[in-house]
């Protein structure tokens, strides 16, 4: 009875496989303004929304795309190019689209544009990443970093420590966070955050913290474009602007989260060499800090996502997640409803609810993606050999 009820109660909280790959959680963009730019933005992202409304940016005129694409534009200022922003929700939804991410990317630099943010994220399920052992290490100088600072941001009591107090707005006011880097004046910044803590209480999993590496402005253009002033065919250098492919780095398709997390940010554990002292007693010294090791729990979550490219957000709920959801925090509520106002309250909930859905992309993608699923199971099971 009770490996039953275990059995069942792991394969409540598995967790796709797909959802421990690395994706990119946020990329943004501008494209230099030209007929062929809107043409691709319409054929890409669908016809945009245009509001005669200023943004952020400094743009005079602001779109949306069905998609939940953003992007701003100055019809009288050419010059200062459209720009294009997709944040998390949008990124999912472009999953639905033929397209996919590297070459979202080489047709942005076919336009000539450059890359101003990329978020770069994968997701720990199995408890790698302690926030309160991080932060420690960090207090500890037990990290090898190219940052120089870091800081602790606490919900609900806002609670920051080391750095100026700032509201992310990618986290908000839930959950636990530890910065590292400088949040502005800076072209990358890491965040390691308690997910589970800012979904809530219709969070499925038992663990779900996130690293994050956020680049921007030069940093990202040379992440998703890596460039340099050597002309290919002749070797010179020049003392210009102009660019051109950097032979030597990994193009985007090819990039590593692991090689690009190892890069920016090392756990290092102390390592001692045996000595003696003046009574020939021996002793354990502390070595420099350059022969000190890796940790392990840093590389083995890392190793999570070897060999995987980095590639668009994933279902982060799933029709399970949702179902189960809906069992636990809903249904108590919709009985009590649907008991005092009879069977056409049900009715008139699940109109809304289709209408809502029709609006609503992410929900679409989800759907397709699961009909998929379930097609290729079906699909594979019929395809099995029976000996």
């Amino acid at each position: 009875m009770n490996s039953t009820i275990n059995s069942l109660s792991e394969k409540t909280i598995s967790v796709p496989e797909e959802l421990k790959k690395p994706f990119v959680d946020w990329l943004s963009f501008s494209i230099e303004y030209s007929e062929k730019a809107w043409a691709w933005i319409r054929n890409v992202f669908g016809e945009p929304q245009i509001e005669e409304k200023g943004s952020n940016t400094g743009h005079t005129h602001r779109f949306r795309t069905s998609g939940d694409v953003y992007g701003a534009f100055s019809p009288e200022r050419k010059s200062q190019k459209i720009y294009i922003s997709l944040s998390s929700k949008a990124l999912f939804s472009f999953r639905s689209s033929s397209l996919g991410l590297s070459r979202l990317i080489s047709e942005v630099i076919e336009l000539n544009g450059r890359f101003t943010r990329i978020d770069l994220a994968l997701d720990d399920y199995e408890g790698y990443l302690n926030l309160p052992y991080i932060y420690e290490m960090l207090n500890r100088k037990h990290v090898a970093t190219r940052f120089r600072g870091f800081s602790k941001f606490e919900a609900p009591v806002n609670l920051v420590e080391t750095g100026s107090l700032f509201r992310d707005h990618k986290i908000g006011k839930h959950g636990y966070t530890i910065y590292i880097g400088a949040f502005r004046g800076s072209n990358t910044f890491v965040r390691i955050y308690d997910k589970k803590k800012q979904v809530g209480p219709e969070c499925a999993w038992p663990v779900w913290n996130r690293l994050e590496f956020q680049l921007t402005h030069q940093a990202a253009d040379q992440y998703c474009n890596p460039t340099w002033n050597v002309v290919p065919e002749t070797g010179e250098i020049l003392n210009s602007t102009e660019r051109f492919p950097d032979p030597r780095r990994a193009k985007f398709e090819d990039r590593s989260f692991p090689k690009t997390a190892f890069y920016y940010l090392k756990f290092l554990e102390p390592t001692y060499v045996q000595k003696i002292n003046d009574l020939g007693h021996y002793y354990l010294s502390e070595r420099q800090k350059h022969f000190w090791i890796p940790c392990s729990w840093w590389t083995n979550f890392l190793k999570t996502s070897e060999g995987q490219s980095i590639g668009l957000p994933k279902n982060e709920s799933g029709l399970e997640n949702i179902d189960n959801w809906l069992k636990t925090q809903a249904s108590g509520a919709a009985y009590l409803l649907t008991e005092f106002y009879g069977e056409e309250y049900l009715d008139e909930f699940l109109k809304n609810g289709k209408e809502k859905f029709e609006k609503n992309k992410k929900y679409q993608t989800i759907l397709k993606d699961e009909r998929e699923k379930r097609e290729n199971e079906i699909q594979t099971r019929f395809n099995e050999v029976p000996f």
